[in-house]
């Protein structure tokens, strides 16, 4: 390949801050990357190159091969950039460049201004199954700049997000693991200079933009994340369901199988956007019920709710400090490992767990089509990690520690709810109802899944709540000592999902306050307060009613652990996709593999 083939000029069709190369739409925002210092007798802005090199000559072979990469790798550099080539911090060229300068600024595509600005460029994808709530860039001094421009193409009603080249970004190293994921934020996180909504209008209309980002987020960006913007969630992290309970806004499409299924939990938006969007890499997610493991199993992905007081949760509306917990989804095992391995301390761990217990709660599934893709992972767990399996009885369990008959379903009851309800509307929901009158003279919406849970909180009898406080810690206490004292002690396994349809144009009954009653299997990590992986094993066929054909749903597995000891669930399922036992890789779109 010549290096001449590259060079053609390219037509900018709006030379504002949206413009099109070859059909793509582009975006470039007016923060100055960098000034060029040579005569410039442009009248328009035109897209360039700027190629940075150490070596004292550059050859045209280097710059064919450098230009290739570029081309190979980064979906956002294209052949029009090429237009005009920029080379800097070079002693000798052999021939055949358009300038020469030095400038503190990383190999790229960018818009050249007539002022001799240079600009960074985005490309605009179009969110065409709706996870986004606002696209951004970044902006002067850590903030976060809302894009204001759409692609010049037909959106259907959808945002363009910006992403931009990951030329501009080095080599993930051990201090940066994360340096140049593109990284999707869901919106109960405070991202700098941005409002936070929380799914809810009059709640984005009450507040000012975040003087400071999450705690839990910042610590993503120090490890090199780059923010793309926010994915919605359901209101204020509530569970909502598409049909019944989304009013503020259109809920995310999740696009395994027919492309109409449940997007699952309140980190819906960041789930489907990772399922559909490759040019995406991560998403944060919350999990105070199950919002990064459910939207993990709906959407096939990689995703762990993490040992409780992990990570701080300051600058997240919260729902109960008791149960919260920051989160983070991905399609990639050892992408998700990377950044729990450096996003926070756990414990140091000597051996895998040499016990595997299968509640009897909770096995077989209840979709028995599924329990040959289960009973093969488990059995190939138990080798690999010459393991004891065991089916465990919880009523047995613990009736006889607690000296009890009803069993824990019957004992947990209607706990969760009790203590959320009451913690969220008292901690959000009242201050925001107060402030909103004392603001706007008139009380703000709010979705029928947070009215239900709020109106309940405010007549719940403090007795409930103090009942389910200890109920809550006698659980934790059986759970712990029985089952998980060590890290290497056992891992608790339970069905989280066995691939099951669940159409999103279902209507269902008003809400009734209380979510997740008794023990479902998710719940015990939540109840426990403990890392619980879910992990994608496989896919289920079934025939869709949406497309009358067969299509594929992702069978998943809960894997809970020790407290503490989150980077052992990491390093194993790492480890398990590395001996084959699972894929460490998921792929977007209608089915996994």
């Amino acid at each position: 390949m010549r290096l001449a083939s590259f060079l053609h000029f390219a037509t900018i069709v709006e030379a504002t801050t949206v413009f099109q190369l070859n059909s793509t739409s582009y975006y470039s925002p007016d923060l100055v990357a960098a000034t060029l210092a040579f005569e410039n007798e442009r009248t328009e802005a035109v897209p360039i190159t700027y190629l940075s090199f150490a070596e004292p000559t550059l050859t045209a072979e280097l710059l064919e091969s450098t230009i290739t990469s570029f081309l190979s790798h980064d979906d956002v550099y294209t052949e029009p950039y090429l237009s005009t080539l920029v080379l800097g911090g070079l002693g000798t060229l052999s021939d055949g460049a358009h300038a020469v300068v030095d400038v503190d600024l990383s190999s790229g595509p960018y818009l050249l201004h007539p002022s001799n600005a240079v600009t960074r460029v985005y490309r605009l994808y179009w969110d065409h199954n709706f996870a986004f709530v606002e696209s951004v860039t970044e902006g002067p001094n850590g903030t976060f700049v809302p894009v204001t421009g759409l692609a010049l193409t037909d959106a259907y009603g959808a945002l363009s997000i910006a992403v931009p080249s990951r030329l501009y970004y080095p080599l993930p190293t051990e201090d940066k693991p994360l340096s140049g994921k593109r990284l999707g934020v869901k919106d109960i996180y405070d991202l700098k200079g941005v409002r936070t909504s929380g799914g809810n209008r009059a709640y984005r209309d009450l507040v000012n933009p975040a003087p400071e980002s999450a705690a839990a987020l910042q610590k993503l960006i120090d490890l090199g994340a780059v923010v793309i913007g926010k994915t919605k969630t359901t209101q204020f992290a509530l569970g909502e369901r598409p049909t019944a309970d989304y009013v503020d806004q259109l809920a995310p499409f999740n696009p395994r199988g027919d492309g109409y299924q449940h997007p699952q939990g309140s980190s819906a938006g960041s789930g489907a956007g990772l399922a559909s969007y490759n040019w995406m890499d991560i998403a944060t997610a919350s999990d105070t019920g199950g919002s990064v493991r459910l939207p993990a199993m709906a959407n096939g992905l990689f995703g762990m709710r993490v040992t409780n007081a992990s990570l701080p949760l300051d600058g997240i509306l919260p729902i109960s400090a008791i149960f919260d917990t920051p989160g983070v989804l991905a399609r990639s095992a050892r992408l998700l490992q990377a950044v729990h391995r450096r996003w926070y301390p756990a414990k140091v761990y000597t051996s895998y767990p040499k016990r595997i217990v299968l509640p009897d709660l909770f096995w077989p599934t209840v979709n028995g089509t599924s329990m040959h893709i289960f009973d093969s992972f488990i059995s190939q767990l138990a080798t690999f990690l010459d393991a004891n399996l065991t089916t465990f009885n919880a009523n047995a369990s613990f009736n006889t520690y607690t000296n009890t008959s009803e069993g824990p379903a019957s004992y947990i009851g209607s706990t969760y709810s009790d203590i959320t309800n009451v913690d969220q509307y008292r901690d959000l929901g009242l201050p925001f109802r107060e402030q909103y009158i004392a603001k706007f003279g008139r009380a703000p919406y709010w979705n029928p899944q947070t009215r239900a849970r709020w109106n309940r909180a405010a007549t719940l009898p403090t007795s409930s709540y103090t009942t389910a406080i200890e109920r809550t810690k006698t659980f934790q206490s059986w759970f712990r000592e029985t089952l998980t004292p060590t890290c290497e002690s056992t891992l608790v396994l339970y069905p989280m999902g066995a691939g099951t349809e669940d159409y999103r144009d279902i209507y269902t009954t008003a809400p009734g306050g209380i979510f997740a009653a008794g023990l479902p299997g998710n719940q015990m990590s939540v109840l426990a307060a403990l890392p619980d992986y879910t992990i994608p094993i496989g896919e289920r066929t079934y025939f869709s009613r949406v497309t009358e054909r067969n299509e594929t749903l992702p069978i998943t597995i809960g894997m809970v652990a020790a407290a503490g000891c989150d980077h052992m669930l990491m390093d194993l399922v790492a480890e398990l996709a590395d001996a084959g036992i699972i894929s460490g890789d998921v792929k977007t779109g209608s089915s996994m593999y």
